[in-house]
């Protein structure tokens, strides 16, 4: 028997296609008719034209975002491996 939580990934898996050569092309295009020095924003705008890329949109929104923040304090302030002291890291 195949669960709702299978067919709702079978289905996302499904519509995902490989990115194309044109369409990343198309999004550096973009990207160098901007304001700015061309490819001066280094991987940032690499992540950006890979993302329009996916999306295959000029202008792709990110309308769900969402952030997710991960934080520990793993000690390593006593291996003398830290430029900061525990505290930045205290929870």
């Amino acid at each position: 028997m195949t669960t709702p939580a299978e067919i709702q990934v079978a289905k996302t898996l499904s519509g995902i296609q490989p990115v194309t050569e044109a369409a990343v092309l198309k999004a550096y295009e973009r990207l160098d008719a901007l304001t700015k020095p061309r490819r001066s924003l280094g991987y940032l705008e690499e992540i950006a034209a890979r993302y329009a890329a996916l999306r295959q949109e000029a202008r792709p929104s990110a309308a769900r975002k969402r952030v997710a923040v991960f934080v520990g304090d793993h000690r390593v302030v006593e291996e003398g491996v830290s430029a900061y002291p525990s505290s930045v890291t205290a929870l």
